[in-house]
């Protein structure tokens, strides 16, 4: 599975001739397991956006039956992918899921080292009941507005050069 986002990606890419800094990557629940896989992979994409993502499956499972984790292999370990992730990071996970406890979204934000990432947590929103106009667009397009202000928006150091405003 991890492989094929690749190849999809490498389709849009050099068949369809989709330039990648135009692409959003977006994963829900165990999709963002290949989701984050890929943007770690093809860093040129425009953002990756999350929606109740896990650190791994391990952890849930840990979650869940403590004891059966120990047997379990895990085959998409976010919090390493994470971490090489160059594009901006959209993380949205609702308080009241009950699925994929909230601090999974918590410590996949921590751990990534991109410039811009952005976390969204809302106390209303379950794992599969949420405003998507609401609780998606809104903050999305909000934290859009952001990185494109602060990519365009300089500041004057001196009569020579310019430095750019950093967001985190």
């Amino acid at each position: 599975m991890l492989e094929d986002s690749l190849i999809i990606f490498d389709f849009l890419t050099e068949t369809l001739r989709f330039l990648p800094e135009n692409i959003f990557i977006f994963g829900r629940s165990i999709g963002t397991g290949p989701a984050t896989y890929l943007a770690s992979k093809r860093q040129k994409c425009k953002m990756l956006i999350l929606f109740s993502p896990f650190t791994n499956l391990k952890a849930i499972v840990k979650d869940y039956v403590s004891i059966l984790s120990v047997f379990f292999r895990d085959r998409f370990p976010n919090i390493e992918h994470i971490k090489e992730v160059k594009s901006p990071i959209f993380i949205l996970h609702g308080k009241k899921d009950k699925i994929v406890k909230v601090e999974h979204s918590e410590q996949l934000h921590k751990a990534a080292k991109t410039k811009y990432k952005h976390l969204v947590v809302r106390e209303e929103m379950t794992h599969n009941q949420y405003k998507l106009y609401d609780d998606l667009i809104i903050p999305l397009c909000q934290f859009l507005k952001i990185i494109q202000l602060n990519k365009n928006y300089e500041v004057r150091t001196n009569t020579r050069s310019a430095k750019k405003r950093d967001f985190r």
